[in-house]
């Protein structure tokens, strides 16, 4: 009964004292790096406890997990780490007891097996559980050289410091400052509406565009995460979608807006005060849709004041019909003041649809509505992670040969070989493999003071409290400095090598210099191999990324112009190129003065063609007859011309030296014939008793096209300036 008592007092201080550190007011990348330490020491600390061989494995799992950072994410990769662990264990310990001794069939499977899983992990579904799966074959083929027969201790042991490590993570990330998926997606939406209503103002450039496109994205895997996390999320996925969903045609919609620059002073004089009334209107609503005050009342308020502010709009339309000035405006002038009509018209649909919303974001006082969760088939890999696939397996095998040769002095050098080969062309920093060298020499250099900052401090390392203090201090500074990065880097992959390599040389007693020493020259020689590898088969370079994904963006463009519409995922896609074209563009060896700059202006003008989404400019709905019969071949035809600059523009690349620009002399042509058209039609529709909103979202429509057409014409004389021949291709390893 005391022995009772006693526990339950001490787990009452425990969760005291938990709950004290949680409520700390500290910086969040402060204390994603304290979780990180803690996490890796409590992890270390549980395995040396149980006997455990290999803690570094336990500690490779801290790292990894806690970069996912939400606890979705977490929960998610745990699951995938584990499943991926066990079968990759299993496979491991089935070649090396199997067939080791004869090698061509045992490096054979081993290649296939391993390039399978990593050219998997290219694909949408479970991709981590299949790089766990090749991870952890390297692992156990590598541990198991030395006593094939017994490979199965190091799997074992490896499926168990798994588990430790992810039990560590879990505990960590759940009791100190938990952060969840679901309650950053509504945070970051509160960041896009306040985004939407500063373009809505006037404000706002290309750069917020791709930003942003960027946290879209983000917060498409904060949907999945968050799905994780509770019941209700998951529930609701598609409701949460469709918020997006409204946000990016709200965001496409004030991009329209911008580019509708004229405004005639007969349209100003009559129209000026409804316009301006109904565009505070619109910041009304947004501002709502994330108000933490707004109840059903006031999203019902704001409602009504956006159809008061279009039924102003739509009888000031009608009225004006019957001036006679309406007759002599400019044809730019009606096509800008159309799209200004019709941007505004789009926004206010989508800001009702989120006001619909609003309701279900937080899903308080709602009833969790039951939905059953289907298991998605893996698909098949792209072409490069195929061939990523094959030279990752390569340099493993090769890895894996020399590390017998050597006379096994540490199995990192297949890891490190491995690693290196498959997911540094990867990185955020779009380097792909032309970095491989400089990366070499620098984590060689990085690896040696490790090394020689261990064999220095031996005998203190000797001391569990040191090595604690040196893991924590490691892994708190990799988790604070790492917070706000898009992904792994680089970096954080060599510093990852150091401290499950180095650092994971626990202190069960004095780490020996020979260990030091064979550590620091498996992991330079794993470099070494993954670099060749790298820079001889299929080698992944910016220049050739730039081109692929101006390929990539061009082919969905024309697909969707022929076929005129475009799937969400495409879509989604187009959206996120720019971003990777500029990241690629900065890393161009070789250009010429003010290459670089070009190639941004002509991202960005490709960018705003996309912009004008002129596949979603049918107008057949407003027309009848002849006029929409002309409507439907005047815009067929330049949209045929939009697809042959496009493919001309991306053939430059293709091309390299003798390359031509485009002429947009047939595009310009067919650009002046339908705004001479539209601007006939109109004055039809005005004499007509068609509907206001008729004309302008004729008008708005055709405007797309007019204005699609220029920033063609601007990429063409960009893409004249350009030289590819001059940096297209490998020219230095």
């Amino acid at each position: 009964m005391v022995e009772s008592a006693a526990h339950s007092a001490g787990f009452a201080r425990l969760a005291h004292w938990a709950a004290f550190v949680a409520r700390l007011p500290l910086d969040a990348a402060f204390r994603h790096g304290l979780k990180f330490g803690t996490a890796g020491v409590l992890a270390v600390f549980m395995t040396l406890w149980n006997k455990s061989a290999e803690p570094t494995w336990s500690l490779f799992t801290v790292i990894v997990l806690c970069t996912a950072q939400y606890i979705g994410a977490i929960s998610e990769k745990s699951i995938l780490r584990m499943a991926g662990t066990v079968v990759g264990g299993l496979a491991g310990y089935l070649l090396s007891a199997g067939l080791e001794q004869d090698p061509w069939i045992y490096l054979s499977l081993f290649l296939l097996l391993v390039a399978f899983s990593t050219a998997m992990f290219g694909q949408s579904a479970y991709p981590y559980a299949f790089l766990l799966c090749g991870m952890t074959t390297v692992v156990i083929c590598s541990a198991g050289l030395s006593e094939p027969e017994n490979s199965w201790i190091p799997m074992l042991w490896r499926i168990h410091d798994i588990g430790v490590g992810i039990i560590a993570v879990l505990l960590v990330q759940s009791l100190f400052w938990p952060h969840y998926a679901g309650r950053e997606f509504l945070e970051r939406l509160a960041g896009l509406i306040q985004l939407l209503r500063h373009m809505l103002s006037g404000g706002g450039d290309s750069a917020d565009d791709r930003s942003f496109e960027q946290n879209v994205a983000q917060m498409r895997q904060l949907l999945r995460f968050g799905t994780r996390e509770s019941r209700y999320f998951r529930a609701n996925l598609g409701g949460y979608m469709e918020i997006l969903g409204c946000t990016r045609r709200i965001h496409n919609a004030l991009r329209s807006l911008h580019d509708a620059k004229r405004f005639a002073d007969f349209y100003r004089e009559n129209l000026g005060g409804e316009l301006e009334r109904f565009q505070a209107a619109l910041d009304a609503a947004l501002a709502e849709v994330v108000s933490k005050n707004s109840n059903a009342a006031s999203r019902k308020a704001a409602v009504d004041a956006l159809e008061r502010g279009r039924g102003e709009i739509i009888e000031k339309l009608a009225a004006m019909r019957a001036d006679p000035q309406a007759r002599s405006v400019e044809v730019q002038d009606s096509l800008d003041f159309g799209l200004r009509i019709l941007s505004l018209d789009e926004i206010h649909t989508d800001t009702e649809k989120l006001l619909g919303f609003v309701g279900g974001l937080t899903g308080h006082g709602q009833k969790t509505p039951e939905k059953t969760t289907h298991f998605d088939v893996p698909g098949l890999p792209s072409t490069f992670w195929i061939t990523n696939g094959i030279r990752s397996a390569v340099s493993a095998t090769a890895a894996l040969v020399a590390y017998e040769w050597l006379g096994q002095p540490s199995s990192m050098i297949v890891l490190v070989a491995w690693v290196f080969c498959a997911l540094l062309p990867v990185g955020p920093e779009g380097r792909g493999d032309r970095g491989s060298w400089t990366m070499l020499v620098l984590g060689s250099l990085g690896i040696l003071v490790v090394c020689l900052a261990l064999i220095a401090g031996t005998p203190a390392m000797a001391s569990y409290s040191v090595m604690n203090i040196v893991i924590f201090t490691v892994l708190f500074l990799y988790g604070y400095l790492s917070f706000n990065l898009g992904g792994v880097t680089t970096l954080m992959n060599i510093v990852m090598m150091a401290v499950v390599g180095v650092l994971g040389l626990n202190a069960q007693q004095p780490v020996p210099f020979q260990d030091i020493s064979d550590m620091f020259f498996a992991i330079v020689a794993g470099f070494v191999i993954a670099a060749v590898c790298m820079r001889t088969m299929w080698p992944l370079l910016p220049q050739n990324e730039f081109r692929d994904r101006l390929r990539e963006a061009t082919a969905i463009q024309c697909a969707a112009l022929e076929s005129g519409s475009l799937a969400p995922e495409k879509r989604f896609r187009l959206a996120l190129v720019p971003g990777e074209l500029l990241v690629r563009i900065r890393n161009l060896g070789c250009c010429p003065p003010g290459e670089k700059e070009r190639l941004a202006a002509l991202v960005d003008c490709l960018d705003r063609f996309s912009g004008n989404r002129v596949v979603d400019c049918d107008a057949g709905h407003l027309l009848e007859g002849a006029d929409a019969a002309e409507f439907a071949r005047l815009s067929k035809t330049l949209r045929a011309r939009f697809a042959e600059i496009l493919t001309g523009i991306s053939g430059m690349f293709q091309q390299r030296k003798g390359a031509v620009c485009p002429d947009p002399a047939a595009m310009d042509a067919a650009a002046a014939e339908f705004a001479e058209w539209v601007q006939g039609c109109r004055l039809r529709l005005i004499s007509s008793e068609a509907g206001a909103l008729k004309t302008f979202g004729l008008t708005g429509r055709a405007a797309r096209y007019i204005h699609a057409a220029g920033e063609l014409r601007a990429a063409c004389r960009i893409a004249g300036e350009l030289s590819p021949g001059r940096y297209m291709g490998d020219y230095s390893l």
